[in-house]
């Protein structure tokens, strides 16, 4: 097979449009936090995230501010929306390891990465259905790999414009029904701040009813390259997409135009919060203690 050294999206075939966005599926999640109400349980999309391992433990890998927002901090447990055959899949906070490390002050800069660790009693069911991306054993993989322009990129998570609601629906009062997407761009703008790195993907709005007017419940998802190739016979394919990033803010639309600020792969791969010591305690410094460094929490 030969590297294709430009192609557009629109260029694809929808049908294998349709294999990435099952491949990169996989390791989505959508995040809900769950209210106890008098009437009973109250859940509020949060954001979403990418499943990931780290040795022998589990997480999620999502963006600071969807974990330490005042709706997660209040609620008491977290659901999971990762499979249409899998309903009210939930943990409880007491069973969760939370670690981030956010600018508060500055939150379209960053950093913003977050953790959630999975208790182990939790994760045959959800690789069942899912996988988790094992950034270990990728880190000396990925790091290696240039940022070619060979492939497409794309984030993949729920908008939360694009969830559906019903009521009086398989005897629950009201069910939320997440839809994981894949929104493929390409890289505008490349920085390095403190060691972090960051990406800048567009969307372009002309001519375009699809998308929605805001990628909010985006945030946390997964930045991924996906490297496409060409057949002798000419039919495109992809080889496997690389976990590059995370989504965490979005402009404003000018000029039809808007673009979503992510972290980049030595973010994820070298600078992740609390990882591979997450809760192990004593962090670096107190969550939301003034300073000149962004808070870090683990809990």
């Amino acid at each position: 097979m030969n590297d294709i050294e430009k192609i557009l999206v629109g260029d694809l075939p929808e049908d294998l449009m349709v294999q990435i966005l099952n491949t990169v599926a996989r390791y989505s999640v959508g995040l809900i936090a769950i209210n106890l109400k008098d009437y009973g349980e109250e859940g509020i999309f949060i954001g979403s995230g990418t499943f990931i391992k780290i040795d022998k433990r589990f997480f999620i890998l999502t963006a600071a501010h969807v974990i330490s927002s005042k709706i997660f901090n209040g609620s008491q447990a977290i659901g999971l929306s990762f499979s249409p055959d899998v309903h009210n899949f939930r943990i409880d906070k007491q069973y969760l390891s939370i670690c981030y490390e956010w600018n508060k002050q500055y939150q379209s800069k960053g950093p913003d990465l977050g953790l959630i660790e999975l208790p182990l009693n939790h994760i045959g069911t959800i690789q069942a259905k899912k996988n988790f991306w094992n950034l270990q054993n990728q880190k000396d993989i990925v790091l290696g790999l240039p940022y070619a322009n060979n492939g497409v990129w794309a984030i993949c998570g729920c908008a939360h414009e694009f969830t559906d609601f019903k009521t009086n629906e398989r005897g629950y009062s009201k069910v939320m029904t997440f839809h994981h997407y894949l929104w493929f761009s390409g890289i505008e703008s490349e920085s390095v701040v403190d060691d972090y790195d960051y990406f800048e993907t567009s969307v372009n709005y002309e001519s375009r009813d699809d998308l929605p007017k805001s990628f909010g419940g985006l945030s946390g998802g997964g930045l991924w390259q996906i490297p496409l190739f060409k057949q002798k016979d000419g039919k495109i394919t992809f080889d496997d997409p690389i976990l590059s990033g995370l989504a965490f803010y979005q402009t404003e639309v000018k000029n039809n135009m808007r673009f979503i600020r992510c972290h980049g792969r030595n973010s994820i791969y070298l600078k992740l919060p609390g990882a591979p010591q997450l809760a192990v305690g004593n962090p670096p410094y107190p969550g939301g203690q003034e300073s000149q460094r962004p808070p870090r929490r683990c809990t």
